[in-house]
C-alpha cells in the first residue's frame, strides 16, 4: 500500500471523518496530490467520499459523514 494512503487510512481511524480541506493540511499536500491520495484509496476500496450540504467529506467505510457534515454546518453558521 502506498505511505501516503496508509496515512490517510490511519487519519481517519484516529480522527473519523473529515472535510476535504483538513485532509489537504493533515497531509501536508497540494490540494491536487491529496486529491490523487484520496483516489487512489477511493479504489482500492479503503476509503469513501460524499459531497453533503457543499462539503466534500472523506470517510472509512462504516463512518457517518451524515453526522459529520451536520456538525460541520452548524459551526459554520456562526462564522
Amino acid at each position: 500500500m502506498d505511505v501516503d494512503v496508509a496515512k490517510l487510512v490511519e487519519l481517519l481511524k484516529k480522527e473519523g471523518p473529515m472535510h476535504m480541506r483538513l485532509v489537504v493540511k493533515k497531509l501536508g499536500k497540494t490540494w491536487g496530490a491529496a486529491q490523487w491520495v484520496v483516489f487512489k484509496a477511493e479504489r482500492m476500496g479503503l476509503v469513501k467520499t460524499a459531497r453533503i450540504g457543499g462539503f466534500h467529506i472523506v470517510y472509512l467505510p462504516g463512518q457517518d459523514p451524515e453526522e459529520y457534515a451536520r456538525r460541520l454546518g452548524s459551526s459554520d453558521k456562526g462564522a
